[in-house]
């Protein structure tokens, strides 16, 4: 009975700790997608359209814009309006483009996504390469190498890379690959270097056993729960990377949308990008916060 109790004990920490990833992931998506709404409405220009000195336009069409732009001044209204048809899966109307926002996403989502899954785990496998080398060597010139080279493309900016991987005929997924190889050997040469100064790490190198199998099983393993995290980090860079990427390399993809619809101060489309951009980021960091606790003994209540 004891052991029953305990399982059944055990189950609901988990469902409760499930369905707080799940309601906390909700409550950031929706207030990060308010926050969108809001800073477009206040941004300057909001209330001007190119669209206004387009004279081959009727009169209706332009006092429909009007009354399109007239609609989302009350942020809020706009939003919960714009949310109940999001629930239906109808995300309104682009002004800018005159097509619906649903359209829009379904055909280049899958652009970005190629884009971004190519960039990010090649940016990824290369990270995590370059502090297995620096960590597991032990060679001062591989991290002084490393160290600075992660340091320099850490400050290139994605536009000049991927301008640079334009003129050289390069596939532009490597520009985000660029963007994400940085951030990962950071985070994962300062793990690993910390598992290497571990007293069991030492002890085992002063008995004799092999750096590879050292590496492997008492460098590695113990902090690869923690290195799972690296794809929250691998995802956000390699989206941020991915917009002036798409807009210099004209890949028709999510971000060159969300370029398009800034300028254009596109309200239904910048708050759907807004909102796909958050859902993600959080789901992944809420698959990296679950990894975490199934490695540890029990979830945190």
């Amino acid at each position: 009975m004891k052991s029953g109790n305990r399982a059944a004990d055990k189950q609901c920490v988990w469902l409760r700790f499930l369905s707080a990833q799940i309601l906390r992931a909700v409550l950031i998506t929706l207030i990060a997608g308010l926050f969108g709404a809001v800073l477009v409405r206040f941004s300057p220009g909001f209330d001007s359209d190119e669209r206004d000195l387009d004279m081959r336009l009727s009169a209706a069409t332009h006092r429909a814009d009007a009354r399109a732009r007239a609609a989302e001044h009350d942020v809020l209204a706009f939003y919960v309006s714009w949310l109940g048809a999001a629930a239906h899966g109808e995300f309104g109307q682009s002004r800018s483009m005159n097509r619906p926002v649903r359209e829009l996403l379904a055909e280049r989502l899958p652009v970005t996504a190629r884009l971004m899954a190519a960039g990010g785990l090649l940016g990824l496998m290369a990270g995590l390469l370059g502090a297995g080398i620096a960590v597991g060597r032990r060679s001062r010139i591989a991290e002084n190498i490393l160290g600075p080279g992660s340091g320099l493309l850490l400050s290139a900016p994605p536009a000049v890379t991927a301008l640079l991987l334009l003129w050289l005929d390069y596939d532009p997924a490597l520009a985000i690959a660029i963007a994400v190889c940085p951030y990962v050997f950071r985070y994962a040469f300062g793990l690993l270097r910390e598992s290497a100064s571990a007293l069991h790490v030492t002890g085992g190198r002063a008995r004799g056993v092999g750096e590879v199998r050292l590496f492997f099983s008492h460098i590695l393993l113990p902090v690869a729960p923690q290195l799972a995290s690296v794809a929250t980090i691998s995802a956000a860079v390699a989206f941020g990377a991915a917009i002036p990427v798409e807009v210099i390399c004209d890949r028709a993809g999510v971000g060159q949308l969300a370029w398009q619809a800034a300028l254009g101060r596109d309200m239904p489309v910048l708050v759907a990008v807004t909102l796909l951009i958050t859902l993600m980021i959080v789901a992944v960091n809420a698959f990296s916060e679950v990894v975490l606790v199934m490695c540890s003994r029990e979830p945190r209540t």
